[in-house]
């Protein structure tokens, strides 16, 4: 989840930089601000990630105090909800950079 971007933000096949939020405030100066930003995280979108039944395992789902139809028709309504609201699922990425991305980081799209 990435506060603020919808679902629909990222696309397959766009790569995207996670970096930290541009500031001065730390004394560095804007050189390095600057410096910070271009540093960072590069990832491609390569496909959805897809809800699997798996998920039907955990326990708020698969509770043992549900008769084993309830528990069927919970894991439908909840593979069903994962497939129609946003920010339910996520997207599968190339690593083109590594590095460490953080609270707050902020994302853009780099090509």
């Amino acid at each position: 989840y990435v506060d603020g971007l919808s679902y629909t933000f990222f696309e397959i096949g766009k790569r995207y930089r996670f970096s930290r939020k541009k500031t001065n405030s730390n004394g560095g100066g804007e050189a390095a601000a600057a410096a910070a930003a271009a540093e960072g995280v590069v990832v491609e979108i390569t496909e959805p990630a897809v809800p699997c039944a798996n998920l039907c395992n955990l326990e708020f789902i698969n509770s043992g105090l549900l008769e084993p139809r309830q528990r069927i028709e919970k894991c439908q309504a909840f593979l069903e909800k994962l497939g129609i609201d946003d920010g339910f699922r996520g997207w599968y990425a190339k690593v083109i950079s590594e590095g460490i991305i953080r609270p707050g980081d902020s994302v853009a799209l780099v090509g």
